[in-house]
């Protein structure tokens, strides 16, 4: 990857619009809470934007059959970059919250919705195989940093600049992103365009069908939405009612425990970078060790109510979540062809935004009627259901292995 000028064209690109996407939606809930001092109309601004994300999640498939997926990213981030310049605009002009606000929320978000599956399925396009984890590792540790980064530092900028000024620099983000990513040249592999296009509902569906109907996806798939569903414990709101009730301190812990996450996170990226050919070699291993860990400190955050040792169990999270998000999005990669994996990512990351969203309401159902305690021993129950699954892949994961000699993978089929 040293001398990949592409892949290193899209990790610079994607950096730049994951530090913009932080600082717009900081700016931008600001903004909403500035115009209206209305702590329910700024909390819309993620439901309406997830929301719109999952729309166009499921119209994906549809762009991934017509446009090849470096300019398809190109053209999402365009998008948004002048969707952005239209609400900044709309923002100036206006000293209230008006429908364009959250018409342009909305489209932005849309056209984010192909953003993450689109880029993961570039990654292969632009790598070797040797080189996959190593590059997946890198992107994954570059979002956590990018995020720690934004979210540590936009507050500090939106409360000295205020709002526009911010939005106007994470306009000047999209733009460069956008710019960066017309220079990709696919260099290890081509995008399959199909002759005849599939019927639009086919199209659709595809990838679903895929998740849902070969045998080890459909235990990945299983995976995910326990991981996603254990994972919605760790959404804000959950975390400052354990600070709160559990832990009995201030709202500087919860960010002391978000901080100390993301730092976990960075590492478990760097230990997957340096150690890249032993963990590629031991995927299905990884997504199962990884279960029972994540599991194991879950339950064992459940359980105490020292501040000190709780932050230490968070520091603790954050490694293994990371490795196998990393084990599990490269397993996806190498057995599914250029031309299906677009179409299945598409259908995972809005599989994945559904259950993480459905599952908040979940843990917070469990929290105002139970305990938070509650709720997070059952995200440990969670996890090791998830490593239940894990051993599973083990056969697949042995007979997929010996088909990775060739450049031909056991997905490549059309259903």
């Amino acid at each position: 990857m040293k001398n990949n000028y592409s892949f290193r064209l899209l990790w610079l690109g994607q950096s730049l619009a994951n530090l913009a996407d932080s600082l717009y939606i900081l700016s931008l809930v600001s903004l909403v809470y500035t115009l209206t001092h209305s702590a329910i109309l700024s909390s819309l601004v993620p439901v309406v934007r997830l929301s719109a994300m999952i729309i166009g999640g499921l119209l994906a498939p549809l762009l991934i059959e017509k446009f090849q997926s470096s300019r398809l990213l190109s053209f999402s981030l365009l998008g948004q970059t002048l969707l952005l310049i239209g609400l900044t605009l709309v923002s100036i002009a206006n000293n209230k919250i008006s429908i364009w606000i959250w018409i342009f929320i909305a489209l932005i978000s849309l056209f984010d919705g192909w953003t993450l599956p689109t880029r993961n399925a570039l990654v292969p396009q632009l790598v070797s195989r040797e080189e996959l984890i190593r590059a997946n590792s890198l992107l994954a540790t570059s979002d956590q940093v990018i995020l720690l980064t934004g979210w540590s530092l936009g507050g500090l900028l939106v409360n000295h600049f205020g709002s526009v000024p911010i939005l106007w620099l994470t306009v000047s983000c999209f733009a460069i992103s956008t710019v960066s990513l017309l220079f990709i040249r696919h260099t290890h592999s081509k995008d399959i365009v199909k002759e005849q296009r599939a019927p639009m509902r086919k199209t659709i569906v595809e990838g679903w069908n895929y998740l849902f109907t070969q045998k080890d996806l459909k235990r990945i798939t299983g995976m995910s939405i326990l991981d996603y569903a254990a994972s919605s414990v760790w959404a804000g709101a959950i975390i400052l009612v354990f600070v709160d009730q559990v832990l009995h301190q201030d709202q500087a812990w919860w960010g002391w425990i978000n901080a100390s996450y993301f730092a976990s996170s960075i590492l478990g990226g760097l230990l997957v970078i340096k150690y890249a050919d032993f963990f590629k070699g031991r995927l299905v291993y990884t997504l199962f060790i990884g279960g029972i860990v994540i599991g194991t400190l879950t339950l064992l955050f459940a359980t105490t109510s020292v501040p000190y040792i709780s932050l230490v169990l968070s520091l603790l999270m954050g490694l293994p979540q990371q490795i196998k998000q990393i084990a599990e999005r490269t397993f996806l990669q190498t057995r599914l062809s250029i031309n299906m994996l677009p179409k299945v990512l598409a259908a995972h990351q809005t599989m994945a935004s559904a259950t993480f969203s459905l599952s908040v309401l979940l843990m917070g159902w469990i929290t105002d009627n139970y305990s938070v305690k509650i709720a997070y021993i059952v995200s440990s129950l969670f996890c090791a259901l998830s490593a239940y699954i894990a051993l599973g892949l083990k056969r697949q994961h042995k007979i997929a292995s010996n088909s990775l000699a060739s450049d031909e993978t056991i997905y490549s089929r059309d259903l």
